[in-house]
């Protein structure tokens, strides 16, 4: 396996309470675009450390695309894009909100409040990749970005 450099790669803040649902979509990551490297935290709390660059996130990069799950223990998704926005340090930096739910006012509020788009949950692979795709193509200078 041919790993590229890491002035080559793009990173990607994954932040996901579902092992499960993290898992798939960095695979589905993975397979659509290698360069992309996710970085999986579970709780808001934990990408605020990341994003500050405190502790054991000393030099961490800082992402090109935040995923982040509406229904997150703690503190929810929503609150979360408010305090990303808020912060003029991260607030450039683009969110996508993923969710199980269906309901027509979180999604609108995720929008509102400034997220890239609202993503459902997938069920199947397919998807996974579609979304994944999607996630890729924000990459700053990527050429499958001027075609979506």
């Amino acid at each position: 396996m041919i790993t590229l450099p890491s002035f080559l790669r793009s990173h990607l803040l994954l932040i996901e309470d579902n092992g499960g649902d993290a898992k798939l979509l960095s695979e589905a990551l993975h397979e659509v675009d290698r360069s992309v490297v996710v970085h999986h935290l579970m709780f808001f709390h934990d990408a605020l450390r990341y994003l500050a660059k405190i502790d054991e996130f000393a030099g961490s990069p800082t992402p090109y695309l935040i995923v982040l799950d509406l229904n997150l223990p703690r503190v929810d998704g929503l609150t979360g894009l408010r305090v990303l926005r808020d912060t003029p340090t991260w607030s450039g930096i683009p969110v996508a909100v993923m969710t199980s739910s269906q309901r027509p006012l979180e999604r609108s509020a995720a929008t509102d409040l400034g997220a890239m788009g609202c993503f459902t949950k997938p069920t199947e692979w397919e998807d996974y990749l579609r979304i994944a795709k999607v996630f890729s193509a924000a990459r700053p200078g990527n050429r499958e970005a001027r075609t979506h």
